[in-house]
């Protein structure tokens, strides 16, 4: 059996202090809920007595009260103390999937849906929690949550990271708030598998213009060389999104065969492969 406890509350409004009283206390018994009356004293010596109606929750606790007087305290003011109503208070954040494959074409990718954990005296119908990412701090720049849904969203490559770690915070009506980290893992296609074209077609037709390995910009530390048959650097660049247009030096090099070389600071790992450059 349940009790409900006597409570004295002290709030500070524009009419000064306000104190208020509930004046008994006996078992949550069908038929027999107290306290019946609560009694309000203000500033100016004002002071009045005021009837409750209960609802009785799931859970046998008060979670809905009432004024049978309206005219100078409302129930809506009643609530403001928030010692009764214990609908919905946040109690826990989860995330039900930590993981996702990056993209070199999609920036704005969903992760997973978060679900907020909270106290449930009765079947009433309160405003849902929404989560949000707490701050600019960790890695929350990379990500962005919408209706409780959390999303990868940004282009920035975030060359060698894998794990990211975001802060996520959930709060109630009441102010009271969840703050949880959660680790987010991307994954990414192995440097060995990734696929390296062995030809393309420098001709300004807008189709294969370029060579470059997108799945690179996943990688720290990525040095891109292409080299000509006597073993003349033609081209080089440490940024995985910059490709090679066939020129040197702003001129345009013949049709033919040339030689790469990639290297991956991040994992060690170094590639090689012939690139046949064509103009039709």
């Amino acid at each position: 059996m349940k009790k409900v406890n006597t409570y004295t509350s002290l709030k500070s409004t524009g009419l000064g202090l306000l104190y208020l009283t509930l004046l008994s206390s006996t078992s949550l018994q069908a038929q027999s809920l107290s306290p019946q009356i609560v009694h309000v004293a203000g500033g100016y010596a004002q002071a009045a007595d005021f009837s409750l109606a209960y609802s009785v929750g799931e859970q046998s606790s008060i979670s809905f009260y009432t004024t049978a007087t309206a005219s100078t305290l409302s129930a809506g003011f009643l609530q403001d103390f928030g010692f009764l109503d214990r609908d919905h208070l946040v109690l826990d954040l989860s995330l039900n999937n930590t993981s996702f494959e990056g993209s070199t074409t999609e920036f704005f990718i969903p992760v997973g849906a978060f679900t907020v954990k909270s106290s449930r005296t009765t079947t009433s119908t309160k405003t849902p929690l929404f989560t949000n990412l707490f701050g600019a701090g960790y890695d929350n720049r990379y990500f962005e949550i919408k209706n409780n849904i959390l999303f990868w969203n940004s282009a920035d490559p975030a060359s060698g990271k894998e794990t990211f770690q975001i802060l996520a915070q959930v709060k109630d009506r009441k102010g009271n708030n969840v703050t949880k980290f959660f680790d987010i893992k991307r994954t990414r296609p192995e440097f060995s598998s990734l696929v390296v074209t062995n030809s393309f077609s420098p001709n300004g037709d807008g189709v294969n213009d370029n060579w470059r390995i997108p799945g690179l910009r996943f990688y720290g530390g990525a040095r891109i060389s292409v080299y000509d048959g006597v073993g003349s650097r033609m081209f080089y660049t440490e940024n995985a999104d910059l490709g090679w247009d066939g020129t040197y030096n702003g001129k345009q090099l013949p049709v033919g065969s040339y030689f790469w070389t990639i290297e991956i600071l991040e994992t060690g790992e170094t590639r090689k492969g012939m690139l046949n450059l064509i103009r039709k």
